[in-house]
């Protein structure tokens, strides 16, 4: 079973080389061409237990297809993304995907598009995640989106898919409900 992705938007072009080279400081390729395995998380300045995270595979490839709704909102046209997605879907991967990104947007200033609709996890308690009403999923919509306004940083909606800078990542990464999308 997968675990969680996400894509970090890049204003230029760039080569995957380029992040092979980066990557290679902290990780070890694994058997699958674009797999890898944190090997050393103190070289990203990242927690030492992320090393339990399944494998990683990053993919360096130009945006599926131009979005003037995307352009509009962050400001730029995508030349690049760097696509990061775990191989496992346990608590350690969805940080080690948020940690990664954040790597990735600093190094690369780039922005993270979240690939869907950040929703805090778990799920409220007093909304049932089977069989709510429009109602709860209204009250439940507003809930995220006031809090998603409180931390710092930007974070765009486009097309019912979050996309946030490294400030919301970083302040995201530290939240008690944090989770990245799967």
């Amino acid at each position: 079973m997968g675990g969680p992705g996400a894509m970090v938007l890049l204003k230029e072009p760039i080569d995957a080389e380029e992040v092979r080279g980066l990557m290679m400081q902290a990780f070890l390729p694994a058997s699958w061409e674009d797999d890898w395995h944190l090997c050393d998380p103190s070289a990203f300045g990242m927690p030492e237990d992320l090393v339990d995270a399944g494998p990683t595979a990053v993919v360096v490839r130009p945006p599926h297809r131009a979005n003037p709704r995307l352009a509009k909102a962050i400001g730029f046209t995508p030349a690049t993304a760097i696509i990061v997605s775990m191989g496992a879907n346990q608590r350690v991967d969805h940080r080690l995907a948020g940690h990664l990104c954040l790597v990735l947007a600093l190094e690369y200033d780039g922005l993270i598009d979240f690939s869907g609709s950040l929703v805090p996890f778990p799920w409220p308690d007093d909304i049932p995640i089977v069989k709510r009403t429009r109602e709860q999923d209204a009250e439940l919509a507003s809930r995220i989106a006031h809090g998603m306004r409180k931390l710092p940083g930007r974070l765009y909606l486009v097309d019912r898919c979050h996309v946030g800078d490294v400030e919301f990542l970083d302040a995201w990464l530290r939240h008690p409900r944090f989770r990245m999308i799967k």
